[in-house]
């Protein structure tokens, strides 16, 4: 009070306050809350602030919000990099005008002032505006926070993008922009003072770096919205298929409850209203079937126009179409529609479902989800590695050659060598930049700076040996050597770098995965003892339990399936694949057992035996696999340095298979001394634990060969590392033990 009888304003307070959502009761899409703060002081007195509205959508409306966002931050980008070489265009029209001329007129000091106005807007448009590229990237990133969108590839993209735009609107803009400004200050008083006549040279000198820094920020802005445009094409062409799918599933759902409602009836049976819902289904899938065919069309068209420019984008849409073609996705739905039309109802919802499965494989390929992008890096990486061997070789071969011919009497015989050997440098030096815009296009940009430089070594030492300058050329052959060399470990620290991330994204999934398999299989234990307790004097149970059980060894089947399906995809991780395959096991004698009405004892054993197995691959993955942090983790493309202490990919997933062998040696051990204990106890063992027994010993024997494996990777990895070493070192002396 005294304060505010002073004049003087009154106090300020910023009030952070959190609502969760996810605990109010009753919001389903559609809703919406109001919220409004109301703020009291010490007369009392209030003052309301104005409403806020929060509604409540759904994932896909969610979905299709953020793809606006995107686009919208597209657009910015884009606008920004056509203002930016409107200006390049002005200034460097001036540069020539000074150049050519030595002086400018009045109206190129106009269009020196104009460019320095477009370049204030490239300012606002990136990050000096409240809806700026940066700015918009800060809301969509804090729209997945407020949201809880689990959606790695959006962050991953926008963080790439917004440090970028960091860059160029930190470093870049305001060099352009102070330079424009002294050099149009300097041509105003160059103008002023010598008007037509020779103009000093600081003008120009001035121009010169602005030129060079908008050169860099439009190749820049190039690079990030190819990759945003090339990253918008999967997302819409990923929600196209998202908006497909809901469609199917709509038409499936209709589909089933119409297959109730007609139950046994003929067409000529079916009321009025049933033959035209059943008319509507017919041509809903006949439709969706057009549509999903003119969108391949379309990405096949992508495709090929990717082929050259970016082969990475084509291999994701050639995944994607080899996806929809092998699972014959349309062809299933024109099945569907000629089902239908044939009141075959009951067919025709079995190809629906099967056509939701599909649908959502073919989502996951368009989605460009991390790991098929970290495996396509992986592999196009081993591929440069092996070109960039043979550069090195025949670089190698060169050098000799030139130093050959150096010391060659002959100026003749010399002269015709030096320039044989000219036509072969150019050659590979047109090789080596090849290889480093391949480099690049996968973000390997360290290596591609490499050979840049030692495509100048080459390009010099074919100059040298056209002008028959042996001794030079052969020098600058030699660099050139020396910066493959250097390239090529680069490329083994991408290569690692890469496999390693590929790992991790593979172990993270794969624990994701499991942790639901576990969670589903506790639940199918629970049920099985709920019903064994539910069982009469006699041991019996009503129909609807005995339903119960057969639905149980149903899901017990399908669990097994899915586990199958993973141990299967991780072939390279043996112990994993040996880990879940053993659950399979267990889970398939549990549904042999359900199927016969068998919820007793020694079938729950069989399922926590299964349960048990798969908690050994979650605690083997949950310590196995470094701690990852996306925001820690270097940007992909760059990488790691020697210093950084993450170990190596071979290393990460030996640790892990080495502690599920383990864990399934002691697994192996207590049930051997059960079955020991039970024919102490009967004088034999049965069939089925005669069964037991003999996959026992199978597994027994596939974990000493994994342990095998294990040794013999981990000491060819030391014997390759100490050969890096030595290539690296050749003159040290080295008493080896």
């Amino acid at each position: 009070p005294d304060s505010a009888e002073g004049g003087e304003r009154g106090e300020s307070r910023v009030i952070e306050h959190e609502l969760e959502l996810s605990k109010l009761s009753g919001l389903t899409p559609g809703a919406w809350l109001e919220l409004q703060v109301v703020a009291e002081d010490f007369v009392p007195q209030s003052a309301e602030s104005v409403a806020r509205r929060i509604s409540i959508i759904t994932p896909d409306e969610l979905e299709d919000r953020l793809a606006q966002r995107q686009a919208t931050i597209l657009g910015r980008l884009a606008e920004a990099l056509r203002l930016e070489q409107d200006a390049r265009t002005q200034t460097r029209a001036v540069a020539i005008q000074l150049e050519e001329a030595g002086r400018l007129a009045a109206v190129e000091v106009d269009q020196l002032q104009s460019a320095e106005l477009t370049q204030r807007q490239v300012a606002q448009l990136l990050a000096d505006q409240p809806d700026s590229v940066r700015a918009l990237i800060a809301a969509l990133l804090n729209e997945l926070e407020n949201n809880r969108v689990d959606s790695p590839e959006v962050q991953r993209r926008m963080q790439e993008l917004s440090a970028a735009i960091e860059t160029i609107a930190s470093r870049h803009l305001p060099e352009i922009q102070g330079g424009l400004t002294t050099t149009l200050k300097a041509a105003r008083s160059a103008l002023q003072s010598h008007g037509d006549g020779r103009w000093p040279g600081s003008v120009a000198e001035s121009l010169g770096p602005v030129g060079a820094r908008q050169d860099e920020v439009i190749a820049m802005l190039e690079q990030l919205l190819g990759q945003l445009s090339q990253w918008d094409s999967y997302r819409r062409f990923a929600r196209e298929v998202s908006r497909l799918r809901r469609e199917q599933d709509e038409v499936r759902e209709r589909t089933n409850q119409l297959r109730l409602d007609t139950l046994a009836q003929t067409r000529r049976d079916l009321e009025p209203d049933q033959r035209a819902e059943l008319r509507r289904l017919v041509e809903q899938q006949s439709e969706l079937a057009r549509r999903l065919d003119r969108m391949l069309g379309r990405m096949e068209t992508m495709r090929d126009e990717l082929q050259t420019s970016d082969p990475l984008a084509a291999a994701t849409l050639a995944d994607a179409l080899d996806t929809a073609r092998r699972a014959a996705v349309s062809g299933q739905m024109r099945e569907s529609s000629r089902e239908l039309e044939a009141n075959r109802i009951g067919q025709a919802t079995e190809l629906q479902e099967q056509l939701d499965q599909d649908l959502g494989e073919l989502i996951d390929v368009l989605s460009n989800r991390r790991e098929h992008e970290l495996d396509r890096i992986a592999r196009q990486l081993d591929d440069a590695a092996g070109e960039l061997k043979s550069l090195q070789g025949r670089q190698r071969d060169i050098a000799g050659q030139m130093e050959a011919a150096g010391q060659n009497a002959d100026e003749q015989e010399r002269q015709r060598e030096l320039q044989r050997l000219t036509r072969e440098q150019q050659k590979l030096e047109e090789e080596t930049q090849r290889l480093r815009r391949r480099l690049e296009r996968l973000q390997a940009n360290r290596t591609g700076e490499t050979l840049s430089r030692a495509g100048q070594s080459m390009q010099q030492a074919g100059s040298a040996a056209e002008q028959g300058d042996a001794n030079a050329a052969a020098d600058s052959a030699r660099q050139a050597e020396r910066d493959l060399e250097e390239a090529n470990q680069q490329l083994a620290q991408q290569r690692q770098q890469a496999k390693q991330d590929l790992l991790f994204e593979q172990l993270a999934r794969l624990e994701h995965a499991v942790e639901g398999l576990v969670a589903r299989q506790q639940s199918a234990l629970d049920e099985s003892r709920r019903l064994e307790d539910l069982r009469d004097g006699d041991g019996m149970l009503t129909r609807a339990q005995n339903a119960s059980v057969q639905l149980l060894a149903e899901e017990q089947r399908t669990l097994a399936a899915e586990v199958r399906g993973l141990a299967d995809e991780l072939a390279s991780a043996e112990a994993f694949s040996v880990g879940l395959q053993g659950a399979e096991r267990e889970m398939l004698r549990a549904a042999s057992r359900l199927d016969r009405g068998e919820t007793n004892e020694t079938t729950q054993r069989y399922q926590q035996s299964a349960l048990a197995r798969l908690k050994q691959v979650q605690e083997a993955l949950g310590d196995g696999a470094a701690p990852r942090d996306a925001d820690n983790n270097p940007q992909q493309g760059e990488s790691q340095q020697p210093g950084n202490n993450a170990p190596p990919a071979d290393t990460v997933r030996a640790l892990s298979e080495l502690k599920l062998i383990k864990l399934m040696q002691l697994e192996i051990n207590r049930r051997t001394t059960e079955l020991e204990r039970l024919r102490n106890r009967t004088g034999e063992l049965d069939d089925e634990q005669l069964r037991e027994l003999r996959d026992l010993a199978d597994e027994q024997g596939q974990l000493a060969e994994l342990l095998d494996r294990l040794v013999a990777e981990t000491a060819a990895a030391q014997q390759s590392d100490l050969s890096d070493d030595l290539e690296m070192v050749p003159d040290l002396p080295l008493e080896l033990n």
